[in-house]
């Protein structure tokens, strides 16, 4: 069994983990794919479509409950092995986003125009058990946006917002050959905040997700030693899932 020496080092990170502060939504959950090994980078091209996630918009007011419509995300990633156990994920990339209102009657919604994205996370392989095929993972990653020009009722003047997501997920994978499926829990939030210039006044609000807590469920090809596809599907905190291809170096 691999990273038993490593036990404390995984314990540390995982305290960490939770002490991180939280604001998310839509990342993959799946820790044990295209982990890198120590001292080597896999680099992949992620798709993210979150087909709805539920949000209320705070300003002051009651709040009224929105809806993520759409968002695209597409990501550059590159992962590195510190460790035989743990990894370093860098992201960046691009993404857009469609928000709905669920009960305000006659509001258009907002539709932000694509803008740039980054990310960072570290991933801990838990355990890794070859004789049952084992492994299980943790992970924490951040996400940051920035979204332009979405235009509201007749407003002349755009909003803007820079959006951060976090999640934390703990998944166990069962490898087949080739294949590893896994599944996985996850605690996320988003924020949302957004800014309209006015006129008269500078308005500032934004939105935040309803739900936190989601469950993740995907796989893992390993075409060669080098080469893998990923797909994986979220559910109950957002509806949404990812594409991901990965190359090892």
């Amino acid at each position: 069994m691999k990273g038993i020496s490593s036990v404390r080092t995984s314990n540390i990170l995982l305290s960490l983990l939770f002490l991180v502060p939280t604001n998310t939504f839509a990342a993959t959950a799946g820790n044990i794919a295209n982990f890198p090994e120590k001292g080597n980078l896999t680099a992949g091209y992620e798709y993210t479509k979150v087909e709805n996630r539920d949000i209320i918009e705070y300003d002051g007011g009651p709040g009224a409950l929105w809806i993520v419509d759409s968002s695209e995300r597409t990501l550059g990633k590159i992962s590195y092995g510190v460790k035989e156990n743990i990894a370093l994920d860098f992201l960046f990339g691009e993404a857009g986003l469609d928000l709905e209102a669920e009960n305000a009657s006659g509001d258009p919604g907002m539709k932000f125009d694509k803008g740039n994205t980054w990310g960072l996370g570290i991933r801990v392989k838990l355990f890794d058990d070859p004789q049952r095929n084992l492994a299980g993972g943790a992970g924490v990653q951040y996400i940051h946006f920035c979204n332009d020009n979405a235009i509201r009722y007749d407003r002349k003047d755009p909003f803007s917002s820079k959006s951060e997501e976090w999640h934390l997920s703990l998944d166990m994978a069962k490898k087949i050959r080739r294949f590893s499926l896994y599944g996985a829990i996850r605690y996320s939030e988003s924020t949302i905040p957004y800014t309209h210039a006015g006129p008269p006044i500078v308005r500032i609000g934004g939105f935040k997700e309803r739900n936190n807590f989601g469950i993740a469920v995907g796989g893992e090809i390993k075409f060669t030693e080098e080469l893998s596809l990923c797909l994986e599907k979220r559910f109950v905190d957002e509806d949404a899932y990812t594409l991901g291809i990965y190359l090892a170096f």
